[in-house]
């Protein structure tokens, strides 16, 4: 018992914001305006937004202003798939959160790996996976764009769950309703199908916005690093034949 209260108190420490910044009015992004002109809780300095771009201008770019307050969650907490602390436990690797519950990781990798951590638990519950109802429980429609605000007063807008599902069966070629092969030892199929879907939940949970778009023809979407998002998928899912999806000759043998 004595034990158990011990590591209760040492999460609720770990896991309680304790940082501060400087208010800001101004940013350098393409969305000028503060998300947060004095955020309480945020990634360290330094490693906010690593691994992501977005388009300025026509051009895939490094985010500019990576000031805390000048970034949405999924990019202040280096949590870029918006996950919420586990009511068991905490995330391997995560060091605080915020009042709602939104995981803080150290950097965008611990993010990306929860992620794949809490897909792997999806894909290996047997029940058969889609993109309508991966995203009718990722993305509620009765809730806010990344969780900013409560309904029905979301200054992003309400989750638009359907567009989700679409938009993430469009890229590896399936209707919203067709299975998807969620599988992360499968460097191929499997790995293109999570990619896919990863940069379709990040660009949401970011914001079309903020992510930008090549041209007036195509929609906004950032851009995830391929080899960051294989490296945090190879912590998830574990060795793949004693190799790993993110090396580029272990790769190509699949």
């Amino acid at each position: 018992m004595i034990f158990r209260w011990l590591w209760l108190a040492f999460l609720s420490i770990t896991l309680t914001p304790s940082y501060a910044q400087t208010t800001v009015s101004f940013c350098g992004n393409p969305v000028q305006k503060p998300y947060n002109s004095s955020p309480q809780v945020f990634a360290p300095d330094g490693t906010r937004g690593v691994g992501i771009r977005i388009w300025i201008n026509g051009v895939l770019s490094p985010i500019p202003d990576t000031k805390a307050a000048c970034l949405p969650i999924a990019l202040r907490y280096n949590n870029p798939g918006v996950l919420k602390t586990p009511s068991k436990a905490p995330w391997p690797n995560q060091t605080s959160k915020d009042s709602k519950g939104h995981a803080v990781f150290p950097t965008v990798e611990a993010g990306i790996t929860a992620w794949g951590l809490w897909m792997k638990k999806k894909s290996e519950s047997g029940k058969p996976q889609t993109a309508m109802s991966i995203m009718s429980v990722y993305a509620p429609p009765n809730d806010c764009v990344g969780s900013i605000g409560t309904p029905p007063n979301c200054p992003y807008g309400i989750n638009p769950t359907a567009e989700y599902a679409a938009r993430v069966a469009a890229n590896v070629n399936k209707k919203p309703e067709d299975v998807l092969n969620l599988d992360g030892t499968d460097c191929k199929e499997g790995r293109d199908a999570l990619y896919a879907l990863f940069q379709q939940i990040t660009s949401f949970e970011i914001g079309g916005n903020f992510c930008g778009r090549e041209n007036k023809k195509t929609l906004a979407l950032c851009d995830v690093d391929r080899e960051l998002f294989d490296k945090a998928m190879d912590n998830a899912y574990g060795p793949v034949n004693f190799g790993k999806c993110a090396d580029p000759a272990e790769a190509h043998q699949k």
